[in-house]
């Protein structure tokens, strides 16, 4: 009885157990709560390095986005320099400025494709002292072979680069040398180099592909005004008969998109020039057309014309001009047959066929006159 009286009663021992229970689910509340806010900060945390991934994307693309508006402001000063720009000597000197902010070294250049003899003249220089007539050839040194190749080309280190040629250094024997092409749409292939745009830095390493970029955001317009009417050189003649039909097919593309006419003129002078006596026709040709009109000597007294946005009446009124600055500082008499788009021809090589054979029945006629084509069923 003694041992019985000892053991504590039923209901004692019942609500021992009751509360242990009642305290371990409280521990088990207290840690499900525990793990629940964990767990919320995991995630409020995976949601922070999300929203941390992507505000790093979006300031990649910020800079992106700064980087083109820098470059679309950098045409856009362009445009407006090439806009002030009346003839081809002018337009590298409005280019050099804005092509040093594009690509911050020590100096830039500006080279010119010159397709008589196709070598590269480099024709303006920022920041590398006096301008020394450099000339390279078609595929010679960086330069060469960026025209050439049609591709821009950023080299690291000038000092360990055996195609650089010590002509196109601007800032010295070491530093990173950048070259982009430019260049214009061509009838013969898909695009056709008429200069390139360099530029040097002494720091090895010291240019990147956004500077790449800048200088090539900077190419293509330069090029397109090289090539626009207006922008031709005033002083220049076309060496070439080859130079004339390239040019001619090139105006006859623009006339097809444009449906604006132009005129091409075969010129001869009887009896034919010395080599004197052609220099001083050519620049009497200059001097009497305007700066968007194209001059090329054929060989001996024959002369090409192209005349942009001319139609008949305008090419009469332009051959009788000639015929009288000719005759008025004699020797000599001019002869001129020309033809037309659209009128008389849609493709370049008929509208040039057609013009040599107005030159022709106009020298049978005696000469000293202006004759117009005749549609090919007429001959």
């Amino acid at each position: 009885m003694i041992g019985e009286a000892s053991r504590p009663p039923a209901w004692a021992a019942s609500g021992a157990g009751e509360a242990g229970t009642r305290d371990l689910n409280a521990r088990l509340q207290a840690l499900e709560a525990q793990c629940a806010s964990q767990a919320r900060e995991l995630r409020a945390l995976e949601k922070i390095e999300s929203l941390q991934g992507r505000i790093a994307i979006l300031e990649q693309e910020r800079r992106r986005l700064d980087g083109r508006v820098a470059e679309l402001h950098a045409v856009l000063s362009l445009s407006r320099s090439l806009a002030r720009a009346v003839s081809a000597a002018e337009l590298p000197q409005a280019v050099l400025p804005l092509l040093g902010r594009a690509c911050p070294g020590d100096a830039v250049a500006i080279w010119r494709h010159r397709p008589g003899d196709g070598t590269l003249a480099r024709v303006a220089v920022l920041g590398a002292g006096p301008i020394v007539p450099v000339v390279l050839q078609w595929g010679q040194g960086i330069v060469g072979l960026v025209a050439a190749v049609g591709q821009a080309l950023l080299v690291p280190d000038v000092a360990t680069e055996p195609q650089i040629h010590p002509g196109e250094l601007l800032a010295g024997p070491a530093g990173a040398y950048l070259a982009v092409p430019c260049r214009v749409p061509h009838p013969a292939q898909e695009r056709a180099c008429v200069g390139v745009l360099a530029a040097q830095s002494v720091t090895p390493h010291g240019y990147g592909l956004a500077d790449l970029d800048r200088a090539q955001a900077l190419a293509e317009p330069l090029a397109t005004a090289w090539e626009a009417p207006g922008h031709g050189d005033a002083e220049a003649v076309l060496p070439s008969w080859t130079s004339l039909q390239e040019a001619v097919d090139r105006e006859a593309a623009r006339g097809r998109r444009t449906h604006r006419p132009f005129a091409v003129l075969r010129l001869d002078l009887e009896p034919g020039p010395t080599a004197e006596e052609t220099s001083r026709l050519a620049a009497i040709l200059r001097r009497q057309i305007r700066r968007a009109d194209i001059v090329a000597h054929l060989g001996g007294a024959a002369f090409g014309l192209l005349l942009p946005e001319s139609g008949p009446p305008a090419a009469v009124t332009v051959a009788q001009k000639l015929c009288a600055a000719v005759a008025s500082i004699g020797p000599g008499t001019l002869t001129v047959g020309f033809a037309c788009y659209p009128a008389d021809a849609s493709e370049g090589p008929i509208l040039l066929e057609l013009a040599d054979r107005a030159l022709a029945r106009g020298k049978a006629r005696g000469g000293n006159c202006v004759c117009e084509a005749l549609p090919p069923a007429g001959d």
